[in-house]
């Protein structure tokens, strides 16, 4: 994973740091989604385990319910521009996009970083076992262009 982190770092102009944050979430994600298929990923992708471990250590993550429209509305009905958004199938897209925040990534430029992580993976492992890990990660294709 290392020579994504500095590939990224370099092509976003963001830190080392954010791209390692960024991408655990998003692998954190996918790990919490994808059973098996990220289990079988992780033993074809030296760090991928890791870097999901790492985001599990982050107490600042967003949780679910958390970021672009999780917190609008938080103390009026338990953030209910979340709950709306959960309810048509964008709320995995909204966690994504929290996950951006944090790191401090211009959103525009979250279809681009996923892609590139896709097409890293896709490097290292099977295409067919990153798209259908992709395909249970709640929001998460919706970056890919």
């Amino acid at each position: 994973m290392e020579e994504f982190i500095t590939r990224t770092a370099e092509k976003f102009g963001i830190s080392a740091d954010k791209v390692r944050s960024l991408t655990g979430g998003l692998l954190k994600k996918a790990k919490d989604h994808g059973g098996d298929e990220f289990d079988a990923l992780a033993q074809q992708v030296p760090g991928v385990e890791q870097a999901a471990a790492a985001a599990d250590d982050d107490d600042d993550a967003p949780k679910g319910g958390g970021g672009l429209l999780g917190g609008l509305g938080g103390g009026f009905g338990g953030g209910l521009l979340s709950k709306a958004a959960s309810a048509v199938g964008a709320g995995g897209a909204v966690d994504v996009m929290g996950l951006f925040q944090k790191a401090g990534l211009d959103p525009s430029k979250a279809g681009g970083y996923v892609s590139s992580l896709v097409g890293f993976l896709k490097e290292k492992a099977p295409a067919g076992l990153v798209d259908g890990l992709l395909a249970k990660v709640p929001g998460l294709k919706n970056f890919i262009g």
